[in-house]
């Protein structure tokens, strides 16, 4: 099992968008936006916000929801060599809506209809050959 070694905001971040495949060119940009906030994790997920809503304008997911769509939606569909901050281009934009991955849907209890059962008749004399 590897050890990782964290020395600094940097090291978190950089962790971070290695685990959504993207370059550490963006370390210093996000870990000064990050640096704002207290909560980095947080902090770094709302900044893929943005694409995110793109990627699920539908109002009834959640934020937590669109973001986990979206990172696995982009990491499946190798998204990484555009840069999840920015506005989405259209094009690429469609190509991730027709492979996106959409969440469960709520459950919806309802009342069981009882059903007949016809159990089958194992005895010799009843059979119809």
């Amino acid at each position: 099992m590897a050890a990782i070694k964290i020395q600094s905001l940097n090291d978190i971040v950089a962790a971070y968008l290695k685990t959504i495949n993207v370059s550490d060119a963006l370390v210093p940009e996000w870990a000064a936006k990050a640096e704002q906030e207290g909560d980095v994790v947080a902090s770094l997920d709302r900044l893929l916000l943005p694409a995110a809503e793109q990627l699920y304008p539908e109002k009834k997911f959640d934020k937590s929801q669109k973001i986990s769509g979206f990172k696995l939606t982009w990491l499946s569909f190798g998204g990484a060599e555009l840069h999840p901050g920015q506005k989405l281009e259209p094009g690429f934009l469609a190509k991730l809506r027709e492979n996106r991955f959409d969440p469960a849907p709520e459950y919806k209890m309802q009342k069981m209809i009882p059903q007949p059962l016809e159990m089958p008749s194992l005895h010799w004399s009843n059979r119809k050959d």
